[in-house]
């Protein structure tokens, strides 16, 4: 018998690739501002970033926005612009 685990390996999880880009643009975030920012505070649509954060961490980010997405591109995320 097949156990669920078996099961889900194989299939596509809706949302399952949002939430991980999420989370990766989460931690690089994290990265470069030297702040805790979770995966809930990033909003990731059609190659465009929008962070839910204070005004002075999303100005800390947009300062640092190229180095933001070339680690992002090294990790395989293709971002055009961050909000």
């Amino acid at each position: 018998m097949k156990s669920l685990k078996d099961f889900l390996k194989n299939k596509n999880i809706p949302g399952a690739e949002l939430s991980n880009i999420r989370h990766l643009c989460a931690v690089v975030a994290s990265e470069i501002t030297g702040t805790d920012i979770k995966p809930t505070q990033v909003d990731y649509h059609e190659e465009t970033i929008s962070f839910l954060i204070p005004p002075i961490l999303k100005t800390e980010i947009i300062l640092q926005q190229k180095k933001l997405i070339t680690k992002l591109k090294e990790r395989g995320v293709i971002v055009n612009s961050i909000l």
